[in-house]
């Protein structure tokens, strides 16, 4: 099958199984009637104990949807949210995680509803709406990237035979990237699905992602290690990053449960990665033919 189809196919399964998480914890706890009939109606977007949050915002938040203060420091649950604190934890230290996206999108969202932009019917509706949902996806690719600037790599010598040395042993630990990259690629279509129906909870799905973080990791170290010719700096760079960044992706899967939103994002961020490595395989291939070196004892043979 074109890989391309496997990856639009992969790509069309995370937006899917977000519906699914979506659904799964959108749950509220309906009041005790005691066995008796009522005329009460829920709505959730009600705000039954006015503080602030709806029913449907204190589903999401946990917190009590009949009491106007839930961690009982002094102050309305919605006025905590919206202020960057935790509802759940009392003052002072429950400032909310500020690298967890969906509790950061959940915060601006309510800051939004309640300042008025974030109003349906709102003329400043839908610009609000692409301006967050761009400040979210900034702030989630952000958080995969690798600053080059500070990687000081260990320098080799630029004569031919140090070249030669070079990219064999870069050769062994490209290959391994290679290797671990394709068996998470083999087996993310199944994880993905698994994810809809199960979410990132799952004891599989965690185990999968962590080792998978952890291996990218230690190519990640491995590549550092190794001394570099002059002029194969920004090629070894290349490979370093996208090493690091598959292990940032593939961690922010490992904490999906507490932030799906950046998961998702990591998803997305693997199976973009994978169009990358042919382009950094035939850098090294076209350079080590234009040099002139023995590709025999490489995987660019």
């Amino acid at each position: 099958m074109d890989r391309y189809k496997i990856m639009s196919g992969l790509m069309a399964l995370v937006a899917v199984f977000l519906v699914f998480i979506a659904s799964k914890n959108l749950k509220v706890d309906m009041p005790n009637l005691g066995g008796q009939q009522s005329n009460l109606s829920f709505a959730p977007d009600d705000d039954w104990d006015n503080d602030g949050l709806s029913n449907r915002d204190e589903s999401y938040w946990n917190t009590d949807p009949n009491k106007s203060d839930t961690d009982g420091d002094g102050y309305l649950d919605g006025k905590e949210v919206t202020s960057g604190h935790d509802p759940l934890i009392p003052a002072p230290n429950d400032l909310i995680d500020p690298s967890n996206l969906t509790e950061k999108l959940s915060q601006l969202t309510l800051a939004g509803i309640y300042e008025g932009s974030l109003k349906p019917g709102n003329s400043d509706y839908d610009a609000s709406l692409d301006k967050l949902a761009i400040a979210i996806a900034e702030d989630a690719l952000s958080g995969f990237k690798i600053d080059l600037a500070k990687i000081d790599l260990r320098a080799a010598g630029s004569d031919k035979s140090s070249q030669q040395a070079y990219i064999e042993e870069f050769s062994k630990a490209y290959e391994q990237l290679l290797l671990t990259f394709v068996n998470q690629m083999t087996g993310l279509e199944e994880n993905i699905i698994d994810i809809g129906f199960r979410g990132f909870a799952d004891k599989n799905i965690i185990k999968n992602f962590e080792k998978s973080s952890a291996d990218y990791k230690e190519i990640f170290e491995d590549l550092h290690k190794i001394g570099v010719p002059s002029g194969w700096k920004t090629n070894h760079l290349d490979a370093m990053k996208i090493a690091g960044e598959l292990s940032y992706a593939s961690h922010a899967v490992v904490l999906g449960k507490n932030d799906p939103i950046k998961a998702t994002v990591g998803l997305n961020k693997i199976v973009q990665l994978w169009e990358t490595l042919p382009g950094i395989t035939e850098a090294y291939s076209k350079k080590i033919k234009s040099s002139g070196l023995n590709p025999g004892n490489t995987i660019f043979e």
